[in-house]
């Protein structure tokens, strides 16, 4: 039986209480110490934090984009709704050309319903809403393929668009974990990431999305998975308490500290997220429970990753 391959590792970073010199700082750090990926989070402020400051993801996406050279950059996840399907499609397009082809679209549903209400958008129920992003995919494809893009659906629509620059390849990632958003995946996306709220469901989640793929005949293995985690790390007994007090200030409002974060001195967690690895996770998007200092990202960079295979 062959051993897991080492995960790809990458950031989520929350924008939450950033200005830019600190997103372009950390954004570098990143890089250089070899994470493979660069996420950000799609609101217009963070949950549980309306009164930081919160950049707006493409705006921050083009701005890392020339402060980066290798890593990919993306949004975990962007949210369908916020802008039309025409003009996330040439943002994402527009981004990656400036990124030298290193974006990754993340898409979801949209969930954070005070946000849609404090902006102006309707909420419609979930099923709509995964409807909306369905047709979303579709006309992206087709504006990043055709000379002139034409879709007339039940919510969008595009007629005679051109659209240039068009990208080389620009993956889709969807995130979620619903049973018809797999069956959306199945059809329609390059690579699933699964959201940290899931993690107990993953082995479930992925037989579902393989026997979707079965169902319409797509090879299951041509999906990539992902797994946002959450991560807190330190040196000694005393360390990882004080990694933990931190963490439970930024993230104990949405979070559970019973498993749902991976906390401990770098082998425990090393030897959580290799577990991880074992039932198909190809790549991590690591929140780190402070929202990613330095010390932090220096930490598991050091003593954590050389631990992963």
């Amino acid at each position: 039986m062959s051993l897991p391959r080492a995960p790809r590792c990458g950031v989520f970073l929350p924008l939450a209480g950033l200005r830019w010199p600190e997103v372009e700082s950390r954004a570098r750090e990143i890089e250089s110490l070899g994470y493979d990926a660069l996420w950000f989070d799609d609101h217009f402020w963070f949950p549980g934090e309306p009164d930081r400051d919160h950049l707006e993801v493409w705006t921050a996406l083009a701005g890392v984009a020339l402060a980066t050279r290798r890593v990919s950059i993306g949004p975990l996840v962007a949210c369908h709704s916020y802008r039309s399907p025409g003009l996330l499609a040439k943002l994402a397009a527009s981004v990656d050309a400036m990124s030298g082809g290193r974006l990754r679209l993340g898409l979801g549903v949209g969930w954070m319903e005070d946000e849609y209400r404090a902006f102006g958008y309707p909420f419609p129920r979930a099923g709509v809403r995964l409807e909306q992003l369905e047709e979303t995919i579709e006309i992206a494809r087709r504006l990043w393929r055709d000379p002139r893009a034409n879709f007339a659906g039940r919510h969008h629509s595009v007629a005679d668009a051109p659209a240039l620059p068009k990208p080389a390849r620009l993956p889709i990632v969807v995130g979620g974990a619903g049973d018809r958003l797999l069956a959306l995946v199945a059809r329609l996306a390059d690579e699933w990431n699964c959201p940290n709220p899931a993690w107990r469901e993953l082995s479930a989640k992925r037989d579902l999305l393989r026997r979707e793929c079965d169902r319409i005949g797509r090879d299951p293995d041509s999906i990539a998975v992902s797994e946002q985690v959450l991560v807190v790390i330190g040196r000694g007994e005393r360390g990882v308490r004080e990694a933990r007090e931190r963490a439970m200030e930024r993230i104990g409002g949405f979070a559970r500290f019973d498993g749902d974060c991976h906390v401990g001195e770098p082998e425990q967690v090393a030897e959580a997220l290799r577990a991880r690895a074992a039932l198909g996770v190809g790549e991590l998007a690591i929140l780190f429970g402070d929202f990613g200092s330095p010390e932090q990202l220096q930490l598991f960079a050091a003593e954590v990753k050389p631990l992963l295979g």
